[in-house]
């Protein structure tokens, strides 16, 4: 789980990521890292989806629930906040696959479940 702060003037601002699956993608001579997870602030949780490589985004994902739909709040919308995540994420990656971001496609192993990672991290 990664801690990130919205905004550090308000009071409810801080918020986690919670990692739910990683995978590397493969896409000709690139490769990306894709790291879907919940981003979470105790009272409401957004699907989120981040992706590492030569471009990188975040996406957050309203929230469907009863047949209502809960928009993203704007403070998770911001720059800063996508920023701080991507550079939270990149940080929490093992270094294996930091490196598996930057080698040629003809050295890359390919794909890897989360229970890996998961070992992978807490060894």
């Amino acid at each position: 789980m990664i801690w990130i702060s919205a905004n550090t003037e308000a009071a409810n601002s801080t918020y986690y990521f919670e990692l739910r699956d990683f995978e590397l993608i493969r896409n000709g001579q690139s490769v990306k890292a894709r790291i879907d997870g919940l981003i979470g602030n105790g009272y409401a949780e957004f699907p989120c989806e981040v992706e590492l490589g030569q471009s990188e985004e975040v996406r957050i994902f309203p929230l469907w629930s009863e047949g209502r739909v809960e928009a993203v709040p704007e403070e998770l919308d911001s720059d800063s906040f996508t920023a701080q995540l991507l550079d939270s994420v990149r940080q929490f990656m093992p270094v294996s696959y930091k490196s598996e971001l930057r080698r040629p496609a003809c050295q890359r192993s390919g794909l890897v479940d989360s229970w890996t990672l998961d070992r992978m991290l807490v060894a």
